[in-house]
């Protein structure tokens, strides 16, 4: 999907995928499926696309074209200005397998090219790994790079409102590695990362900053498929420059920890939910430390094979150079119904609110999102499917010019090798 209506502190885009398939219902059910599949990627007899293999190595092609109209392109609560803008974007999934390491990799590209507001057109890029390495059958390892060219949302908080001026384009690099050890009921593990973000305009240079990560976990399993952990975390964010477009040193450091359970009991529940605690210190004299509830997770049930719904949260610290904000707090709550209807007709539906509360001087602008959409494909044959897709946002602000309301709608193509 090409439809970005939200951001939070990093720039991310808010997608919705709607897949379905045409076949009786129990012929794929007789097969073999892994545990934990996604209900959009079981098996299809007719409609698998190839793949192309290359020693251990499986490589997967895809490209999406559509057309998508567009209701208020700078995200404005007057005077707003519609489009339609054509999407182009070829993607390449590979995963590769080297004794007991398994790597998955991508490479992606999407041009977006806006009919009437020649200057909201823009390329976004990205390529990256993840690997996991199971040293043994109590000890495993985990490592990861990735690089993306982005573009910042009108709607983020704290995107421009000029629409004189061009969207932000931003180079994010991170890396990652992770140790887990489990030994019968008891699991420890260790994580830490960097990542490093780069605004290219020269006047969102104070935005550029390196934030390093880290966290220790401790799990106990209390039956089969069922476990309780407990996970301290740190961040550290190093901004670029010395002080902000407000004077003020944005550098800072966020301890916490979360607390929850994780369920993996067949393909009826996967994942897990943790709540917990954080306080954010600035390095700023002038910027009171602050605490405040966490939360992250995601937890999927799927009733039979053909049905998963997903519900996610998080809450927490995030990265601000609001003038007159002491810091910034961002909660997001989703759910999402992915669906297979036929065999060769899928379907999603997604819906979500995020707000973003700012405190300090600043503790009024406070901005709740609302949004939903989703996507149907018609699978035509192995190689070509078909979709479309409608979405909504709105937001609401104590500040009436921080209001906007936004509607979407596409048609595509998706091409499979």
């Amino acid at each position: 999907m090409v439809m970005r209506f939200s951001r939070t502190g990093r720039p991310a885009v808010i997608s919705v995928s709607l897949l379905a398939l045409f076949l009786p219902l129990g012929a794929a059910s007789a097969q073999e499926v892994d545990r934990g599949t996604s209900a959009l990627d079981l098996p299809r007899p007719g409609y698998e696309p190839r793949r192309m293999r290359f020693g251990t190595t499986t490589i997967a092609p895809e490209l999406r074209v559509q057309s998508v109209y567009e209701s208020n392109v700078f995200a404005t609560s007057a005077n707003e200005d519609d489009d339609i803008i054509v999407s182009i974007a070829p993607r390449i999934d590979a995963t590769s397998e080297f004794g007991d390491v398994r790597l998955k990799s991508d490479i992606h590209a999407d041009h977006r090219e806006y009919t009437d507001n020649g200057r909201e057109s823009r390329t976004t890029f990205g390529l990256g790994t993840k690997g996991d390495y199971g040293l043994n059958r109590a000890h495993r390892l985990t490592f990861g790079a990735r690089f993306d060219r982005d573009v910042e949302s009108r709607a983020d908080p704290e995107a421009t409102r000029n629409p004189n001026l061009p969207p932000r384009k931003i180079d994010m690099l991170s890396g990652e590695l992770g140790y887990s050890y489990k030994l019968n009921r008891i699991g420890i593990g260790a994580q830490g990362g960097v990542q490093r973000q780069n605004y290219l305009a020269p006047d969102e240079s104070d935005r550029d900053l390196t934030t390093w990560r880290g966290s220790v976990r401790v799990s106990a399993q209390l039956a089969a498929g069922r476990d309780v952990f407990l996970l301290g975390f740190v961040n550290r964010r190093d901004h670029r420059l010395s002080v902000d477009r407000s004077g003020l040193d944005r550098d800072a450091t966020t301890l916490g920890f979360l607390t929850g359970a994780g369920l993996d009991i067949g393909t009826k529940w996967r994942g897990e939910i943790g709540i917990g605690l954080f306080r954010t210190n600035s390095d700023d004299p002038t910027l009171r430390s602050f605490s405040g509830f966490a939360a992250n997770g995601k937890i999927t049930w799927s009733p039979d094979e053909r049905t998963a719904i997903t519900a996610d949260v998080f809450r927490g610290d995030v990265a601000t150079v609001q003038s007159g904000a002491g810091g910034r707090i961002d909660t997001r709550i989703g759910l999402r119904l992915d669906q297979e209807i036929r065999h060769n007709l899928l379907m999603s539906v997604r819906g979500g609110v995020r707000r973003t509360s700012y405190r300090g001087g600043a503790a009024d602008q406070r901005e709740t999102t609302a949004s939903v959409g989703g996507e149907v494909e018609y699978l035509m044959n192995r190689h070509i499917s078909i979709f479309v897709n409608a979405n909504y946002a709105q937001r609401y602000a104590r500040i009436d010019l921080e209001d906007f309301k936004r509607t979407g709608a596409g048609v595509g193509l998706r091409l499979r090798y």
